[in-house]
């Protein structure tokens, strides 16, 4: 109600109802939400899911338009599987944004899912009688926060998620991701530092040299903390 204050609440789940963003319990994640929404009376009709870098794959994809030809983009998409991109899930669900077109190419940022991991929640969200569902994802979340919190706009923006025993590097152009890797680590905090400045290296390489033939380079670097061993 825009009317009224927004309400931010935070619940705490146990291991095993959610594990890597895949749910284990439905049901006692059902219980947990009905139980939020009775608590602090909310009767939401829409839900927006921020779904994590590790159930996403994002790639930028440049299609010679001859090679097109009747077909559509998502059809050219599920053609280059096993070709230039694997699904590392068995049912993909993906969607793409045309990022820029001229008359022999048209360039376009795929983003990938696990289907089988939205119709999980989207079965929770059903049977909480709300009908209207939307998936965001976290690169596009985190930029907003940090455009809001500085009034800043970066065309080349590189944003590094630290988490417990893992860290996300994405590349923003103006907002929009187009490039997207995770890496896993169990390592002590001391090797934990050197895999980061590793990888935030080796990405921003690729960007430049692989992605823009040289041309580009990631102008900031913007670091978000989610590890709870790490001080900022």
């Amino acid at each position: 109600n825009k009317k009224e204050q927004p309400k931010k609440v935070l619940i705490e789940l146990e291991n095993q109802i959610i594990e890597n963003g895949y749910i284990v319990d439905p049901e006692i994640l059902l219980l947990k939400l009905k139980l939020l929404f009775k608590q602090n009376n909310l009767k939401p009709r829409s839900i927006n899911l921020t779904i994590q870098d590790q159930n996403l794959l994002i790639r930028e994809f440049v299609i010679q338009k001859e090679e097109l030809q009747k077909k559509s983009v998502l059809t050219y998409i599920h053609e280059q599987e096993g070709k230039r991109i694997h699904f590392p899930f068995d049912e993909a669900n993906i969607t793409f944004y045309t990022k820029s077109e001229d008359e022999t190419t048209v360039t376009v940022v795929v983003i990938i899912a696990d289907e089988n991991l939205l119709h999980d929640y989207h079965d929770i969200f059903d049977r909480l009688g709300i009908k209207y569902v939307s998936f965001n994802i976290a690169p596009r979340v985190l930029y907003r926060l940090y455009e809001e919190e500085t009034n800043k706009k970066i065309e080349q923006l590189m944003i590094v998620s630290l988490y417990n025993q893992m860290v996300t590097i994405n590349v923003l152009e103006n907002g929009i991701p187009v490039f997207g890797m995770i890496e896993e680590s169990e390592d002590a905090v001391v090797n934990y530092f050197e895999l980061v400045e590793n990888y935030i290296e080796r990405v921003a390489n690729y960007y430049k040299f692989n992605i823009k033939k040289g041309h580009v380079h990631v102008s900031d670097i913007v670091i978000f903390n989610f590890n709870k061993q790490l001080t900022n």
